[in-house]
């Protein structure tokens, strides 16, 4: 019998020795190893008991039985009171009661005729006792009281009472508790449950709370953009109550048909003219008037309301034979320009060409502009080193007769008698011949000590080009050398336009002026005022009036024609920074750049088309034809 094994042996508890496996040939004896008691049996049939270090040599056989046994529980619990299912994991440490009595209890229902014990022996005897005290324990408690405020000494106590019975058979006394642990699988799903339905809770209270707030911060911006436009010149806002009572007045007094020839949206004004049939029809047609009866009233009576509108302002908004329709919509992303078309794009994501300079070597690309060349339509574009013209003889690049130090690039192209010109912001205005060469650099003494040059417009040979706060013109067609200032706005110019003899430029405050081209200093503001930078200017020709394109990021694309107080809002749900239009569409890209939107000009509300991109876009430009019928 090897004793050292037996001792050495964490899983061992208990193991009979007889006489012949005793070490020796006629002096045998046992020494009882540390750690271990032994209910001996002597020659002459009595029992004796040995200690750690005792010996005895009068021996017929001995149990071996460790001091110290450590037991380990996970087993179902039974179920709570509120009859969810328990689980419970926790430690016993046993000592063998070092007495005759309870070692032979031991010997007898434990080992119970078996050579040897291990504590899996001891465990499965006690495993019962256990079971059924941890029923009788949870049966009577809540399950949050035995998760999760559990009282171990409470938990010891039960146990201790419950396994007296255990505890005796084998012999053993209860020496310690370790980390008794109840979980539950039915409450952990139900506590995640309650979690993740208060969250939702809080995160839908969150969320009404956030609308609320942005109601409260919208509406103060809508008030704060209301009072710098109006109340920064009262001039407008008086035109607009005098045109008020003067159409009240030739309408009869009549607060609804002046109303409805003052607005501008679609909706409200058919509101409008319902409530207007309504009040002028007997109950007995009301009753029989059928619904599509009724929309044909209101388009009848809208037609009508546009023709009184043109006979009182002049400016009926119908289409015009001569107003420009979209043939292509131009966005400039990374080294390619995308064209859309609004009216047949079914799919928006999709272009209907892409214009491609990947294999090019000057860079991302900053703008686009589209231009007829001896007949033929070309795409200028303005990338980070240089320009390229994209016509029918394939793609050219005219490097910068200096390379720029920064990211930017020409942000605007422009063509006429076979030169080429762009400009940067670093390098000021460039010149390069469409037949090829070295580009050069025009303009330096009015260019160099700038921090933005922009523009790059070509009208009857003129070059026009803005330069901090001024534009300047330089007449090409004439061969000048010195460009002509026109100067007069408070800040710098970020975006202007030629229009028949006048020149209108937007700038960073928020401004508009205009100047007669025949008079460089005769600037005059505008009765136009945003609360951001103009950060696109543009012109187009609508219901047969000129009206200026103005995108200042802000949640609406604005048409005005400020001397006859027209003014048309687009309404968007993110702001809006770069636009342009034609007769048919207007043109936005919001903020963030990931988006171009496409408003029917007739219908203000909100988007008709939503074109995402991949990549921010650097530019957008609305390529104008004429409509078949005026052609």
């Amino acid at each position: 019998m090897d004793l050292d094994r037996f001792v050495n042996d964490p899983d061992a508890l208990a193991v009979r020795v007889e006489r012949r496996d005793l070490p020796g040939l006629l002096k045998k004896r046992l020494i009882v190893p540390a750690g271990c008691v032994a209910l001996v049996t002597k020659s002459d049939g009595l029992d004796a008991l040995l200690t750690a270090g005792e010996e005895e040599a009068e021996l017929e056989s001995a149990l071996l039985v460790k001091e110290t046994c450590e037991l380990s529980f996970s087993s179902p619990a039974g179920r709570s009171a509120e009859g969810l299912q328990l689980h419970l994991s926790l430690g016993l440490t046993l000592n063998p009661r070092p007495a005759l009595i309870d070692l032979g209890q031991l010997r007898r229902n434990v080992l119970a005729g078996e050579n040897a014990a291990s504590k899996g022996v001891l465990q499965a005897f006690f495993l019962p006792y256990v079971e059924s005290a941890a029923r009788a324990f949870c049966s009577a408690r809540d399950t949050a009281a035995l998760i999760d405020r559990l009282d171990a000494d409470d938990l010891e106590a039960h146990l201790r009472d419950a396994l007296k019975k255990a505890l005796f058979e084998s012999g053993c006394v209860l020496a310690d508790v370790r980390h008794p642990r109840f979980t539950s699988e039915d409450y952990e799903r139900k506590l995640q449950e309650r979690l993740e339905r208060e969250a939702a809770e809080r995160a839908l209270q969150q969320e009404q709370e956030l609308v609320e707030l942005r109601k409260q911060v919208d509406m103060q911006a809508v008030l704060a953009g209301l009072e710098v436009q109006d109340e920064a010149d009262r001039t407008r806002k008086e035109q607009r109550l005098a045109r008020y009572e003067e159409l009240r007045g030739k309408m009869g007094d009549d607060d609804v048909k002046a109303l409805i020839l003052l607005l501008d949206d679609d909706a409200q004004r058919a509101k409008l003219i319902r409530e207007l049939i309504n009040k002028d029809v007997t109950p007995e047609q009301r009753a029989a008037m059928q619904l599509g009866d009724m929309e044909d009233k209101v388009e009848a009576r809208l037609r009508e309301m546009q023709q009184r509108l043109a006979q009182l302002t002049g400016a009926e908004l119908k289409a015009d034979a001569n107003d420009p329709i979209t043939r292509r919509v131009l966005a400039v992303v990374g080294k390619r320009v995308l064209s859309f078309d609004p009216k047949t794009n079914l799919h928006p994501e999709v272009p209907k060409e892409v214009y491609d300079t990947e294999e090019g070597s000057l860079g991302y690309l900053r703008s686009a502009r589209w231009e007829t060349i001896n007949g033929e339509g070309y795409l200028l574009t303005g990338a980070q080193r240089g320009i390229y013209a994209i016509g029918p003889d394939g793609t050219r690049a005219f490097p910068f007769p200096k390379a720029p130090e920064g990211k930017g690039g020409a942000n605007s192209v422009a063509y006429f008698d076979g030169r080429l010109y762009a400009t940067h912001s670093e390098l000021g205005l460039c010149e390069w011949p469409l037949a090829g060469g070295e580009g050069r650099r025009l303009c330096e003494e009015e260019t160099s000590s700038a921090s933005a040059t922009r523009g790059a417009v070509i009208e009857a040979g003129v070059l026009y080009f803005s330069v901090g706060a001024d534009v300047f013109a330089l007449d090409l067609a004439k061969g000048e050398e010195h460009p002509r200032r026109f100067k007069g706005s408070d800040d710098s110019i970020t975006s202007f336009v030629v229009v028949g003899h006048e020149l209108v430029a937007g700038n960073r405050s928020g401004r508009i002026y205009s100047w007669s081209l025949d008079d460089p200093g005769s600037a005059h503001a505008f009765d136009v005022v945003k609360k951001n930078p103009i950060y696109m200017l543009r012109h187009t020709r609508f219901a047969g009036t000129s009206f200026f394109v103005i995108g200042s990021k802000d949640f609406t694309v604005t048409l005005a024609e400020p001397r006859k107080n027209l003014f048309r809002d687009y309404q968007a749900r993110e702001e809006v920074r770069w636009v342009d239009a034609a007769s048919d569409f207007v043109a936005g890209v919001s903020r963030s750049g990931y988006k171009i939107f496409c408003w029917d000009t007739h219908h203000q509300s909100q988007p008709k088309l939503t074109i995402r991109v991949s990549d921010k876009v650097q530019d957008l430009f609305v390529v104008r034809t004429l409509s078949k019928s005026a052609t």
